[in-house]
């Protein structure tokens, strides 16, 4: 008879139900978010047209309220407007709504232009209001960062960013070849081609003086650079996308010539995980709490109880528990047996669990 052996996996830090995904599970799961994103964004394109740009990102009536209500939500509406027209997603869009909300309530727009540093300093003040936390409750790089960019861009749209000295204007060129080339021959969206744009000047403003064109350019600066990211508390997926544009960009260089190094196949992010971003699961505190929470002599509380340490200790599915009859329990041998869900096992197959 066929076995398979089912362990607790109660670790110190993490509870973690333990289950082995086939191939074919996570391509179905790759295939249905990639519906959804595209379901997302046919509803925020096809709306109807007398609803409001927070009407269409948000379905809660108290959160469109809200936005709506907040200072300078005109203007706010209609540069979200303009993102939504450029091609950004859904989610990318409310990320910007949120952070628009917090920049419109902690910027003093009562002067006539901002300057980055002000977004900078009203970035590190507004901690308290951010929502994305770390541990140590202080508000994280990423959404620091966010903030600024979503700030730089909006007060840029309205025509109120204070004008900003540039440097390395000899590499200026080239992120200017780079995205005529994006935009008139590749036909990239609005919203990849300032991205990529804005990632290249970043790399461009970490380089040495002395690098002046991008012939001069090693593969040692973009690794430092990707490794000073990576210090500041970038997520590996955010410095993936930062290795991509890159990328996107040295692979460019290189047919025009530019570099005669090889720069574009060097430049790799950090390797990512299918599902690394589902949470592992709640604290092994949190699950003694919730069994001491049904641990009663009422006749609910034993057989919430009874679930409960199914789903805990052996990492049973919902299905398998709901599934499971008297005759599946071995009272003498203290064995529980389980009908295999694998289709390609007869039904007649047994898994124990001991």
């Amino acid at each position: 008879m066929c076995c398979s052996t089912f362990i607790p996996v109660c670790g110190a830090d993490k509870y973690v139900a333990s289950r082995r995904h086939g191939r074919a599970g996570r391509r179905t799961a790759g295939i249905l978010r990639h519906i959804k994103t595209q379901v997302d964004t046919v509803r925020l394109l096809d709306l109807s047209g007398d609803l409001n740009v927070f009407d269409r990102l948000f379905k809660r009536q108290a959160v469109v309220a809200r936005h709506g209500n907040a200072p300078h939500a005109s203007d706010r509406e209609r540069f979200l407007k303009q993102c939504m027209d450029e091609g950004y997603s859904r989610s990318m869009l409310r990320k910007f709504a949120w952070q628009l909300l917090v920049i419109a309530s902690t910027v003093d727009l009562r002067r006539r232009t901002v300057t980055v540093g002000e977004i900078a300093r009203a970035a590190s003040q507004s901690m308290r209001v951010i929502r994305h936390r770390n541990a140590c409750g202080t508000s994280s790089p990423n959404t620091q960062q966010l903030f600024v960019s979503v700030a730089t861009k909006w007060l840029g749209f309205l025509g109120r960013l204070e004008p900003q000295p540039t440097d390395h204007t000899a590499l200026t060129g080239f992120v200017c070849e780079f995205e005529r080339h994006m935009r008139d021959e590749r036909g990239l969206s609005p919203a990849t081609i300032r991205t990529r744009c804005e990632r290249v000047n970043w790399f461009f403003a970490s380089l040495p003086r002395q690098r002046s064109s991008v012939h001069a350019i090693t593969v040692d600066d973009v690794d430092r650079f990707l490794a000073s990211k990576g210090a500041a508390g970038w997520s590996r997926a955010s410095l993936d996308v930062l290795a991509a544009s890159l990328r996107s960009f040295f692979q460019y260089a290189q047919g025009r010539r530019w570099c005669t190094v090889d720069i574009a196949d060097s430049v790799r992010g950090p390797r990512l995980f299918a599902q690394e971003g589902l949470p592992r699961g709640a604290s092994c505190q949190d699950v003694q709490r919730l069994l001491a929470d049904s641990s009663g002599s009422g006749p609910g509380d034993i057989r919430d109880h009874a679930i409960l340490m199914l789903l805990a200790l052996y990492g049973l599915r919902a299905g398998e528990v709901s599934a499971l009859r008297l005759d599946d329990i071995d009272w003498d041998l203290e064995r529980l047996s389980l009908p295999r869900p694998n289709s390609a096992v007869p039904s007649s197959t047994r898994g124990c669990l001991r």
